[in-house]
C-alpha cells in the first residue's frame, strides 16, 4: 500500500502546500538543473530564502536526490512537500 503523501510530509516534518503557484521559480538556478534530473527525481526548486533554496518533491524519502541537488546548487535546502 502506498503511503499517503500527507502522512509522509508530517512523518517528515515538511510543510505541505496545495498549490504552488504562490512560488516564483529561480530564473537564475533554472538553467543548472538538468529537465531529466528535475523529473526523475521529483525536485522542483520554487523559490531563495536566505542562504537556502526552497525544494519541492513529491518523494521526501529520496535522499539521494536531495543531497545530489545540494552540491548541483552548492546551498542548503528547505524541503517542502
Amino acid at each position: 500500500m502506498k503511503d499517503d503523501p500527507q502522512l509522509l510530509a508530517e512523518k517528515f516534518n515538511m510543510p505541505t502546500y496545495e498549490s504552488l503557484l504562490q512560488f516564483s521559480f529561480i530564473k537564475e538556478k533554472k538553467h543548472l538543473l538538468p529537465y531529466l534530473f528535475v523529473k526523475t527525481q521529483s525536485l522542483l526548486p520554487l523559490t531563495q530564502e536566505g542562504d537556502e533554496v526552497v525544494v519541492a518533491t513529491s518523494d521526501p524519502t529520496n535522499l539521494e536526490g536531495l543531497k545530489e541537488l545540494r552540491l548541483i546548487l552548492d546551498s542548503k535546502i528547505k524541503v517542502v512537500f
